[in-house]
């Protein structure tokens, strides 16, 4: 059988949700904090509408509903912000009827912060205060250090674990974080394709 997957930060899914997907279409609604939102993601859908989206797609017949929680990005009191947007969302969605959750940290080739630059530079992507670590031997990404993120995932994990069963991946991290935070890679890659630092673009 094939099996369909569309991941978007926009609201507009109404057309697709006039026909079954037979359950084999999966929406990936991407989310993110109201400041991350609103200073950095122009153009899309505000969290509120993103939310509403979701609970349509949970309302619908034969859809899968995955939630998107990337790039995290670092900010004061940014975890604070994360924690408060998992309590939107179960404030709004049914828990048992989410599929899986991922999460994802800032990451970064060097071609691709360039490419920043040079269309927004005043960006502070990229600010001392951000901590990115440059791509090494083995990654080929600037992300923020191994231990930051194992703080961040975490954190926002254990939120979700108070409220859900759902599956809980991360977005192109290697076996050793996914150890690292409890999750078993071996279990949580079988049905997903993920990219390992240094592979791939």
């Amino acid at each position: 059988d094939v099996h369909y997957a569309i991941r978007t930060r926009s609201a507009n899914v109404e057309n697709i949700l006039k026909y079954d997907g037979a359950g084999r279409v999966q929406i990936a609604i991407g989310l993110n904090t109201e400041h991350i939102i609103s200073t950095l993601e122009h153009g899309t859908s505000s969290l509120e509408e993103r939310l509403r989206a979701a609970r349509q797609v949970q309302e619908a017949r034969g859809f899968d509903l995955k939630l998107v929680i990337s790039p995290i990005l670092k900010y004061p009191d940014y975890l604070v912000d994360y924690e408060r947007l998992i309590d939107r969302v179960f404030v709004t969605l049914d828990a048992k009827r989410i599929g899986s959750i991922s999460l994802g940290s800032a990451r970064y080739k060097l071609q691709l912060r360039r490419r920043i630059e040079r269309n927004f530079p005043d960006t502070l992507l990229f600010a001392p205060d951000q901590g990115l670590e440059l791509p090494g031997k083995t990654d080929q990404r600037m992300r923020y250090p191994f231990a930051d993120r194992v703080a961040a995932y975490t954190t926002l994990i254990a939120a979700l674990r108070k409220r859900t069963d759902a599956a809980i991946e991360l977005e192109a991290e290697n076996a050793e974080l996914w150890t690292a935070v409890g999750l078993d890679p071996r279990r949580l890659l079988e049905q997903s394709v993920h990219q390992y630092p240094g592979e791939g673009e």
